[in-house]
Formats: C-alpha cells, sequence, structure tokens
C-alpha cells in the first residue's frame, strides 16, 4: 500500500478552539470534503451560547481542550453523531 492511501483511507480528525468566523470556515471545509476531515468537537468559553450555532452544524461542544481530548479518547468516535453540549459543570 502507498503512503497516499493509507493518508487518506481514514479522515484526519481535529478540533477547534473558538467559534469565529476562522472557525466556521475551517467548518465548511471540513463538510465539504467528510473523506478527507473530521470535526472532533469545538471548545468555547459559554456553550451555552453556541448551542443552536453547534447543532446546525452538528459539532460536539467542550468547555477546555483537555475535555475534548479526554472526551475523544474514552469514546469511541463511530458511535458520536448528532451535535452535543459536554460540560464539566453538569
Amino acid at each position: 500500500m502507498r503512503s497516499e492511501e493509507i493518508f487518506l483511507s481514514k479522515p484526519i480528525s481535529f478540533g477547534i478552539i473558538g467559534f469565529g468566523w476562522r472557525a466556521e470556515a475551517y467548518l465548511r471545509i471540513a463538510k465539504q470534503l467528510p473523506h478527507v476531515f473530521k470535526i472532533s468537537g469545538i471548545v468555547v468559553r459559554n456553550p451555552s451560547k453556541y448551542v443552536e450555532a453547534a447543532k446546525s452544524w452538528d459539532v460536539t461542544l467542550y468547555e477546555s481542550s483537555y475535555e475534548m481530548a479526554h472526551h475523544i479518547i474514552s469514546t469511541d468516535s463511530h458511535s458520536r453523531g448528532s451535535a452535543s453540549l459536554h460540560s464539566s459543570n453538569q
């Protein structure tokens, strides 16, 4: 198997910190190229402000990068699908 076949056999997972205009640009790219990119989640200071935006983009919100990394590592990535809010305060 060639290196480019291995590279393209699984989408690149990535997380975003912040939910501004640049995050939306990355979200658009990932949605247009789902075979290349997979959004793992978005870290925001106040997740409750972004619940509607997260639903429209079908992404999971986190309050910290540690929380996002911990959830991604401990969860089978194929079992997640819908937008949700993960908060250590829940």
